[in-house]
């Protein structure tokens, strides 16, 4: 499994864009996203406090074939279900036979998407975007992920990162060798060492990725109390 940054100029037609240019410096979260064949599309936007007055002036003059409904209000914020007719993105979502990863931002017309997925259904999903979306940038294809889990890292490898954090292998100065670690793990000091190495890869090159992030991402989304 690969994957995929994409930063995503959203066409002026599209009103999703429309919305966040009108709300400048705005952060809106997109939560889900399903592409409906021929039908366009379904989505659920959360937006702060402050930027929701602002959505529902932005409501009083919808474009043609866009409804938009409001869901849940509260002191953080409110959540939005938009339904809107097909545009560029629905095709180059189908064809690409891929979803981006929710939740993810949009600011001032710009999205930030990851996409985990084949290499070669990714690789086809950047030239859609080169070629459909002008002026969006295709950040790279990354070296291929283990699964799912936090930073690419295995099951196996997660379990053992999380033990070493936790015996304060990796405090100033350690709480724990590595022979102690291997001991409480049941692994050898050799085996070990060799995982831990390729542990702190998988995390070092995870972080210098994120610094390559476009500048409205953000450390995270709306958490489950605030909507």
């Amino acid at each position: 499994m690969a994957r995929l940054r994409l930063e995503l100029r959203l066409p002026e037609g599209f009103w999703l864009a429309s919305l966040s240019r009108a709300c400048r410096g705005s952060l809106l979260w997109v939560l889900d996203l399903a592409p409906f064949s021929g039908r366009g599309a379904l989505l659920h936007v959360w937006a702060d406090d402050r930027t929701s007055s602002q959505v529902r002036s932005w409501g009083r003059r919808l474009p043609r074939g866009v409804h938009l409904e409001e869901l849940h209000r509260s002191a953080q914020g409110t959540l939005w279900r938009v339904r809107y007719p097909p545009s560029v993105l629905v095709p180059l979502i189908s064809q690409g036979e891929v979803l981006p990863r929710v939740p993810f931002a949009v600011r001032d017309g710009w999205a930030f998407w990851e996409v985990l997925g084949s290499r070669v259904v990714l690789q086809r999903l950047a030239e859609l975007v080169r070629h459909g979306l002008p002026g969006s940038r295709v950040l790279g294809v990354s070296s291929t992920v283990p699964d799912t889990g936090p930073a690419g890292l295995t099951p196996t490898q997660e379990r053992v990162f999380q033990e070493a954090l936790r015996c304060g292998y990796y405090e100033h100065p350690r709480r724990i060798s590595l022979t102690g670690l291997a001991r409480k793990l049941g692994l050898s000091k050799g085996s070990l060492s060799v995982m831990l190495h390729r542990i702190e890869c998988r995390l070092a090159h995870d972080w210098q990725e994120t610094r390559a992030l476009p500048r409205f991402w953000v450390p995270g989304p709306p958490g489950r109390d605030e909507i």
